[in-house]
């Protein structure tokens, strides 16, 4: 019975070739097969230390029951080694003269079974000959096939079924659809396995690309949290790891001074070469800088910007914060982002009379597990929210989770 079944859904492709490069499908071709043929010598002459490759693309999933060569060689020699592999991995192998494989050297084509122990075959299918003696020539390349099931992949939202795909046909795959951003939660992709929440980033899926299954499978949204530029500015100055930036635009300092200027680049709060430890007195009204990836000390001078440890006076207000030099009665402000004179941009130590102008804030550099989480699960009620000076916090422990009650609010998170 199970042979019947085999014979009757088994289904045969050709593939025919034209020229060194190219190749014509004929028979059962499925719509998500191609096809790519080379030679490295003529249109299909393989002479000694010749190749000639069939690459298939699109098998995922087919079983592969028979290969097949349509083969000739010179009238008194030919021979070589052909294999057949799926993804890197040989299945198949023959090698030897024409007349091993058929009793005599032929001009004439004739039918050779490379392979007839099934297998399931992988994204790839290759064929290749090598030739070791002139001459060999190939003309077709014979696959007997049952094709791949169309399987279905179920596309979840936290526990609701948000889409349910299914294959054109076995081996098609399917393509990733994008979802929209729920509030705060940003769509980031597609993962094969759930989670709640998670502060370290999962493997992902992006939406957009084709995926290819071996069975029916389930895959769930990701979304990601992740705390803004404004509210990783520094209201309450502790001595700690900071960014120094400008909010307007967006641009931080990096690096150590150099020729009484540094540099600056877009703020970004993972950088080290941005991140850098502010060490404050009591009161907060002045700090010392250091950059922390290099321990180099962020100074001044009446020239600018240098490589000493100098105190720095601080002006703060809510969200703002400058750091400033007074020198000769009048006060220079450290400004991340600065146009001198030659329309250059770069961070420096510039004359001011208003502070209460300022731009510059303390942005707190990204930690694992407080500015960024993950989760499968959007509508769980699990919101993210930054804690505000004065809200109390409870923390109930219970296993591997945290029941966090803030302003009348309770937040599931897994313990760190």
């Amino acid at each position: 019975m199970n042979g019947v079944l085999m014979s009757i859904l088994a289904l045969v492709m050709t593939w025919t070739v034209e020229s060194k490069s190219a190749v014509t499908g004929g028979g059962e071709v499925p719509g998500c097969v191609d096809a790519i043929y080379s030679s490295s010598y003529q249109k299909n002459q393989v002479r000694a230390g010749d190749t000639a490759i069939l690459v298939l693309s699109g098998t995922t999933g087919a079983k592969i029951e028979k290969v097949e060569l349509s083969m000739r060689s010179n009238k008194s020699g030919g021979a070589g080694d052909i294999t057949v592999a799926t993804d890197g991995e040989t299945k198949a192998r023959m090698n030897g003269t024409f007349r091993d494989w058929t009793g005599s050297f032929s001009n004439e084509y004739r039918m050779l079974t490379v392979m007839n122990e099934p297998f399931m075959a992988g994204e790839e299918l290759r064929i290749q000959i090598v030739g070791t003696a002139n001459s060999l020539y190939v003309e077709k390349f014979v696959i007997t096939y049952q094709p791949a099931p169309a399987y279905t992949v179920t596309l979840l939202c936290g526990s609701e079924v948000y889409s349910v795909l299914t294959e054109t046909e076995g081996g098609a795959g399917v393509v990733l659809p994008t979802m929209e951003d729920r509030g705060d939660w940003l769509f980031r992709g597609w993962s094969e396995s759930e989670f709640w929440t998670v502060y370290t980033k999962p493997e992902i899926i992006p939406a957009g690309v084709r995926v290819y299954m071996n069975s029916n499978t389930s895959l769930w949204s990701v979304w990601e949290w992740k705390k803004t530029a404004e509210e990783r500015y520094v209201t309450d100055l502790q001595s700690g790891e900071y960014l120094y930036v400008d909010t307007y635009s967006n641009t931080a300092i990096t690096g150590v001074p150099h020729d009484y200027i540094m540099d600056y680049a877009t703020a970004d709060a993972t950088n080290p070469n941005q991140m850098y430890t502010f060490t404050f007195n009591a009161s907060g009204d002045s700090a010392q800088i250091c950059h922390t990836k290099t321990g180099t000390y962020i100074g001044y001078s009446s020239s600018g910007l240098t490589q000493t440890k100098s105190t720095w006076r601080v002006w703060h207000d809510g969200n703002k914060t400058a750091l400033y030099a007074t020198m000769n009665g009048k006060q220079y402000v450290f400004l991340p982002y600065y146009y001198d004179l030659h329309q250059n941009l770069h961070a420096a130590l510039i004359q001011t009379d208003d502070l209460s102008k300022t731009t510059t804030a303390l942005m707190a550099a990204m930690t694992e597990g407080e500015d960024v989480a993950y989760t499968c699960h959007p509508e769980s009620g699990m919101d993210i929210v930054v804690p505000q000076a004065d809200e109390r916090e409870t923390v109930v422990r219970f296993g591997l989770y945290e029941i966090h009650i803030r302003g009348g609010k309770k937040y599931l998170r897994l313990r760190q």
